[in-house]
């Protein structure tokens, strides 16, 4: 989370929904960016999940929001068959590896 640092997902659980990762689509005049990922156990749902106009046409959606600080980071878009979570990149800091400093074994 680019607001207080909690771990919310990991690059390994990128993907691509419709041949894309990355997707852009408009908010209320703002672009937004968002990343598919399958999973991101450092947000969870707040409020009922939604039927009405979607992003990506077959989903329904539930804002999802940080466990630690509740900052809103996207959604997670759910299908009778998938589910996959759109997070904005605005919202996400990733984080460098430690670099070695030669004390390990």
């Amino acid at each position: 989370c680019a607001a207080c640092g909690h771990p919310v997902t990991k690059v390994a659980e990128k993907i691509e929904v419709r041949g894309r990762h990355d997707h852009a689509f408009r908010l209320y005049g703002d672009l937004v960016r968002l990343g598919c990922f399958r999973e991101a156990p450092g947000c969870f749902g707040v409020q009922g999940v939604s039927h009405g106009y979607s992003w990506f046409r077959g989903y329904a959606w539930q804002i999802q929001v940080c466990r630690a600080c509740f900052t809103q980071l996207g959604w997670k878009y759910l299908s009778p068959d998938d589910s996959f979570y759109g997070l904005m990149f605005s919202t996400l800091r990733e984080e460098q590896p430690a670099e070695d400093d030669g004390s390990s074994p």
